[in-house]
């Protein structure tokens, strides 16, 4: 026993430094995988030893029961390695080992879902990679004579940095067929499609895709090793698996071999796939992708069930606006990247399942959707930009929260939606055509302010905001665009001004905005404001401006114009901090009182006289309603 302890501790000691995939550690400051030949020690044999040792230990022989295999995984406490990343690589062999022989759908779903994730990449501690040299080997028979074109991923990821991209991101991907370089893309001088070439019917030709990613700094981007092809009777698509072999094997599949580069150095793995259709870069290549597959096929076609949709609809129309959850697939996916190990197929399908139902959509917030577009968008770029745009529509009447600074009013509310700058405009920039055509306006004549914030950001970005702003304003000029629904118009081109005015250009990481809660487009639109619930939107519009500027006079004044009490409790405090010091949220105004005066004593300690002021003003005002509400309510 003690000298499997010694093991154990010496492995993961090595497999800390080296990583769970190593073979080598780098030395420099910007490793090249390409350029490291000489490994300091053979990690991957003592990963497999490390493996046995366990799997001898724990007697995983693939026959045990789940119950089994569980109790031993939680029972043991990341199976007794020390070192995370060593943990994280035996854990997924171990339970890897269990799965082959196992087929999901005898499992219970929670069951099934739990092999799930256990086989899953942790994210942290597998480092995301900063360097990718992948390559794809498999023969292909095309089904008919002809000229066949190969492509790439649309997604130009080479436009993500427009300045120093030489610096910080270079990308190189090339297809050989039978030796002839067919395709050849960079980042100096990227494209997507290679040179048409004849391919004869039942005449394999070897295949070979190579796919390099160097990234300096900003955080890991996903590299999408993804190959297309079109051709007689064929529309653009991932190559498919049944036309794949293995070199010199009538086996179906694509040999992959993978060096990646982190944090902890440089990692290999070879394995075997269906097809050339992963996304690296964000989550490591596992020894068995095709178990995993397996699971992940079956986990995701329960989500989508219409049993499991029906049910989740349901549970979202009783629960409480502010309790109701987004469907239980998308934090799924979030979760280890469950969307990065899907086929091009599966991602277009969650995102054209889930868009047929926005009301299981809608209760997301707004950054887990963006996670999750961002996840399920390689090779289904036109679903997941429908399912995108079917949640911005259902956040038409989104309203800011108030924040005690700009810079806060800004990172709170808009942050997330500036992330869309990069998949909408510098790498697919057809998408953010496809919002503005189906995912603007609305049936009544409206529009989605979401999707105007976004495509304000996109033009900005895109140097293309004098364009944006003369269809907004052309959309003004209609007759028929009047009452509630000119007003989310108004506030879009309230937005579009504020975005304009700043002397800076936005991007997706900073701010830059002019916040105009005056502006004539406002003004317009607390005139034209018909029912009482616009007429609230509009007053949160511009009071949470003011609040943000500090301007709390004028703040008091819009706020007087508010439609109920609920609204004025909303803006000035949330539950959260309200409910602090186990005050019930239940009585009318005690809470927000509560939480205003706490407010007003931290203005005091920063001697910020004019919040301190402006949050007295706002005490005064909801003290007087709270003594007016409990004369009503002691009336006979």
């Amino acid at each position: 026993m003690i000298a499997h302890r010694r093991y154990v501790l010496l492995m993961s000691s090595c497999l800390l430094f080296a990583g769970c995939y190593g073979r080598g550690t780098s030395t420099s400051g910007t490793p090249n995988a390409s350029q490291a030949q000489a490994p300091t020690t053979d990690v991957d044999q003592l990963r497999k030893e490390l493996t046995s040792q366990v799997i001898a230990r724990l007697g995983n022989d693939g026959q045990s029961s789940y119950e089994s295999l569980r109790a031993k995984i939680e029972s043991e406490q990341g199976l007794s390695i020390r070192a995370p990343e060593a943990a994280a690589f035996v854990r997924r062999e171990f339970v890897a080992n269990w799965a082959r022989s196992h087929d999901p759908a005898s499992l219970e779903p929670e069951a099934a879902e739990w092999v799930m994730m256990q086989m899953l990449p942790e994210y942290m501690a597998e480092a995301p990679a900063q360097e990718i040299n992948a390559v794809w080997k498999t023969s292909v028979t095309v089904p008919r004579s002809g000229e066949y074109t190969f492509s790439i991923s649309p997604l130009n990821l080479t436009n993500t940095r427009e300045e120093g991209k030489a610096k910080y991101f270079r990308l190189w991907s090339t297809v050989e067929i039978d030796g002839k370089k067919v395709l050849e893309s960079s980042s100096e001088q990227w494209t997507q499609y290679g040179n048409p070439i004849r391919l004869e019917e039942g005449k394999p030709a070897s295949l070979t895709f190579e796919l390099r990613y160097r990234l300096g700094g900003y955080g890991p981007l996903p590299a999408a090793g993804q190959l297309f092809w079109s051709g007689p009777g064929i529309d653009a698509q991932v190559v498919a698996p049944e036309y794949c072999r293995l070199p010199g094997s009538q086996e179906r599949g694509v040999a992959l071999s993978v060096e990646r580069v982190d944090r902890l150095g440089l990692h290999t793995c070879k394995t075997t796939v269906d097809a050339i259709d992963q996304v690296l870069g964000k989550h490591a290549i596992v020894q068995d992708e095709r178990t995993l597959n397996r699971y992940i096929e079956h986990c995701v076609g329960h989500l989508l069930s219409d049993d499991y949709m029906l049910e989740t609809q349901r549970q979202v129309a009783q629960a409480h606006p502010e309790e109701r959850e987004a469907h239980r697939l998308i934090s799924v996916a979030n979760y280890r990247g469950v969307m990065n190990k899907c086929s091009s197929k599966l991602r277009a399908k969650v995102a054209a399942e889930l868009a047929k139902h926005p009301d299981v959509v809608a209760p997301t917030d707004q950054w887990t959707m963006i996670y999750f577009h961002d996840s399920v968008r390689y090779g289904a770029e036109r679903p997941a930009l429908d399912l995108l745009g079917q949640w911005l529509v259902s956040q038409a009447n989104r309203t800011p929260e108030p924040a005690d600074s700009v810079n806060s009013y800004l990172e709170s509310n808009y942050k997330p939606l500036r992330h869309l700058i990069i998949p909408l405009l510098l790498e697919h920039p057809q998408s953010s055509q496809w919002l503005m055509e189906d995912y603007l306006a609305l049936e009544d004549g409206g529009c989605s302010v979401a999707s105007a914030v976004v495509l304000g950001y996109v033009h900005s970005v895109g140097g293309t905001m004098d364009e944006w702003i003369g269809r907004l304003d052309e959309r003004l000029t209609d007759e028929e665009v009047t009452g509630d629904t000119r007003v989310n118009w108004l506030i879009a081109r309230n937005f579009a001004e504020e975005i304009r005015q700043c002397r800076a250009t936005p991007v997706y990481y900073t701010n830059c905005h002019h916040l105009k809660p005056n502006a004539r487009w406002l003004s317009e639109a607390a005139e034209v404001a018909q029912s009482e619930s616009t007429k609230s939107r509009v007053a949160r519009e511009r009071a949470t401006r003011l609040i943000a500027l500090e301007a709390f006079p004028e703040a008091v004044n819009v706020i007087s114009n508010l439609a109920s009490m609920d609204d004025l409790r909303e803006i000035i405090g949330d539950r959260g901090e309200a409910s602090e010091g186990g005050l019930d949220f239940n009585e009318p105004n005690y809470p927000l009182i509560n939480a205003l005066k706490r407010r007003r004593s931290r203005s005091e300690d920063e001697g910020n006289l004019a919040a301190m002021a402006g949050y007295g003003q706002l005490l005064d005002k909801l003290q007087r309603e709270e003594l007016q509400l409990r004369q009503r309510n002691s009336q006979p």
